[in-house]
């Protein structure tokens, strides 16, 4: 069960980890249609799972026999042990896949390290995973999903209205599951529950005029239906009397929470099962078997090369340094449509010709956004991948950094997101199963790899361009290796800001990086070792390729293997440079 939004990053029934190692095991042969009937019967028992993701997967659910399209949240304290995984895993296992096409060659290996790596969150000694969280817990998840949840018909009007009903049963047991976390211990640090407090109360502000309830009469006036005004009035009693009373509930937990004394902070405080958690989430989030420890000396030496590079940059470049840190360079860009535009237009110099698709962008209303969120992209539904694609973007983001969101744009656009997903599904449309898996590793830093490319488009000045990349990779591997010293090293406060001070950053930030970390660990872990891996893949392929190296050929392979796991695409990227050579 995987939500089709971007930015849901882990919400508290949503613990899919991936990046593990594989082991080959020739068994019986199976056909490349034995293989494709048997994946189609996986994909569908995913995506139709819960109503949610069913929607955002499927315009026509119809068409794959799903006729059933659910209208309760579900259970936040899940009984699933495991057995359907294990039973996934052991008939992969005893296939030969002798017979299968490369596309599901690839797919074969992919889904074997998704559901290896998934089988770990069943033999943790405890769940850490905080339902509200500042960014990607349920009281986030829920706007959303409401908010892009766009009917297509009547059925799925009366669905989404019996959706938002439930959700005053589902935040009702929300905060029964985070009292019972309290009484074992495991509560929020106030910092955190003050940021998770301010997003509930910021959604709850508006009321007649809440978001949830404009975006469904507005969805609802297009489909023209008879009955508009009952509906209308069944919404506005689903959030009124549901879904308000529910956040209400909610902050009224955290509030008596809050002051309690019984915060551990970071997850390694909570001892080694908190250490064991962290790693697992960790290998989930970066698509990679590396382990924690391993990222952490990776990353602090690459913090170091990067310091000095800017520093150089800056002594050697004063005069434009100064220009850059004031902001004097400007893209010249400021419209979302005529960003994506250029972007576009960009982008063929270094990947592969993009698949015509329809978007459509949108800023998002401050009621339901978040300082730490500048956009998103929804993906499109498998079955309609080129009409439906939606980025929406934060407005006060956009306005104060015009720069930063050309370059947001190009994240959750193109060449990142839209592009990266319209690519592979254009032109891979039978692998179903591949929708269905999470690999936010990849993903994200896909898109974190379209950021740097954009930064070289609309400015010929080389050294602001290297600037602009330095900087970039800098903080976010920052973001990565604070995480690991706050998260898994146990670094308080103090500690934090002592290692900033000694890296010659500004330590005054420290307790507000440290409530971030600790309210959503690992949540920027996707983006940093993406980024890493990506920028290192290939720039192993331009080293052993030399003058050989071509950007659209080494953009291709990377496209065409699909989100999947760092050690599947490593071996993908040696054999396009063996076959270079």
């Amino acid at each position: 069960m995987n939500r089709k939004i971007l930015i849901m990053i882990l919400a508290a029934l949503l613990l899919l980890p991936y990046g593990c190692t594989r082991k080959e095991n020739p068994g019986k042969p199976v056909t490349s249609e034995e293989f494709a009937e048997l994946t189609l019967q996986w994909f569908k028992e995913d995506v139709s799972a819960d109503p949610i993701d069913l929607h955002f997967s499927l315009t026509h659910p119809e068409k794959y026999g799903i006729s059933e399209l659910g209208t309760s949240l579900g259970e936040v304290d899940s009984d699933d042990d495991g057995s359907q995984l294990r039973e996934r895993i052991r008939t992969l296992e005893e296939m030969s896949t002798d017979q299968l096409t490369e596309d599901q060659k690839l797919a074969y290996a992919s889904m074997l390290d998704y559901y290896r790596c998934q089988l770990g969150w069943y033999e943790l000694e405890e769940d850490y995973t905080f339902v509200f969280t500042p960014n990607s817990g349920v009281n986030n998840n829920l706007i959303t999903s409401f908010t892009e949840f766009v009917p297509r018909n009547e059925e799925e009007v009366r669905q989404l209205i019996a959706l938002v009903k439930d959700s005053g049963r589902y935040l009702d047991d929300c905060v029964a599951y985070t009292r019972e976390q309290f009484d074992k211990g495991i509560v929020q640090t106030d910092g955190v529950i003050d940021s998770v407090i301010d997003s509930m109360e910021r959604f709850i502000s508006k009321t007649e005029d809440n978001e949830v309830i404009r975006t469904f009469n507005e969805n609802l006036e297009a489909l023209n239906l008879d009955g508009e005004a009952e509906y209308k009035a069944q919404m506005r009693s689903a959030v009124l009397d549901e879904m308000l009373p529910g956040y209400r509930k909610a902050i009224s937990l955290l509030r008596e929470l809050r002051g309690s004394g019984k915060a551990k902070g970071p997850l390694n405080n909570y001892g080694k099962a908190g250490r064991e958690y962290y790693e697992q989430l960790f290998r989930e989030k970066s698509s990679s078997s590396k382990s924690v420890a391993e990222w952490e000396k990776l990353l602090k030496k690459k913090i170091n090369t990067l310091i000095s590079e800017e520093i150089s940059l800056a002594r050697k470049n004063y005069s434009t340094y100064m220009k850059w840190v004031n902001g004097q360079y400007n893209y010249g860009l400021d419209e979302a449509y005529e960003i994506f535009t250029a972007l576009k237009q960009n982008l063929v110099t270094e990947y592969p010709q993009y698949p015509e698709v329809d978007y459509t962008i949108d800023y998002l209303d401050p009621s339901v956004t978040s300082d730490n969120i500048a956009a998103y992209y929804l993906i499109a539904p498998f079955d309609d991948i080129q009409s439906v694609n939606v980025v929406r973007a934060n407005p006060n983001f956009a306005l104060n950094d015009p720069n930063g969101y050309v370059v947001t744009l190009a994240h959750e656009g193109y060449p990142g997101h839209l592009y990266q997903t319209t690519y592979y599904y254009t032109n891979h449309p039978d692998q179903a199963i591949r929708y269905a898996l999470n690999f936010s590793g990849y993903t994200e830093g896909w898109a974190m790899y379209a950021e740097e490319s954009a930064m070289g488009y609309f400015t010929e000045d080389g050294v602001v361009v290297r600037l602009d990349r330095t900087d970039n990779q800098l903080n976010y591997y920052l973001e990565a290796y604070l995480d690991i010293l706050v998260n898994y090293e146990g670094y308080s406060v103090e500690k934090l800001a002592d290692e900033m001070d000694a890296l010659g950053l500004n330590s005054e930030v420290a307790q507000d990086i440290y409530d971030v970390l600790v309210g959503d660990p690992a949540v920027f872990v996707p983006y940093s070792i993406g980024l890493y891996e990506m920028i290192r893949l290939r720039d192993m392929a331009q080293e052993k390729l030399g003058s050989a190296y071509d950007a659209i050929s080494y953009n291709k392979v990377i496209l065409d293997a699909g989100a999947t796991s760092f050690d599947i695409l490593e071996q993908q990227v040696s054999d396009y440079i063996k076959a270079g050579k």
